[in-house]
């Protein structure tokens, strides 16, 4: 009898060894999208000027938290604001 409760006891132990889990994680990111006129305008994020591209649906990823956006048009401040960029939220900033 006592070999038996000691075989199943081997089993149980042996058994639960093989338990796995996994966790999926998003990854962290944000994007800005900027509509209205963008030509001949300056944007700097953080204080880094953005690397525009032609296309006027792009979108910029940027990490999740506040960001400093301002906008120039011929050396003229059109937009000084702190935006607070959520994760995988796309905001939209308009250009005047």
């Amino acid at each position: 009898m006592k070999i038996v409760f000691a075989l199943l006891a081997a089993c149980m132990v042996v058994s639960c060894g093989g338990y796995n889990t996994t966790t999926t994680q998003k990854s962290e990111k944000g994007f800005l999208k900027f509509n209205g006129d963008i030509e001949h305008v300056r944007i700097f994020i953080d204080g880094v000027e953005l690397s525009k591209s032609e296309n006027k649906d792009a979108v910029y990823q940027v990490k999740p938290g506040n960001h400093e956006v301002k906008i120039l048009r011929n050396e003229q401040l059109l937009a000084d604001r702190t935006l607070f960029v959520d994760d995988q939220v796309t905001m939209e900033v308009d250009i005047p």
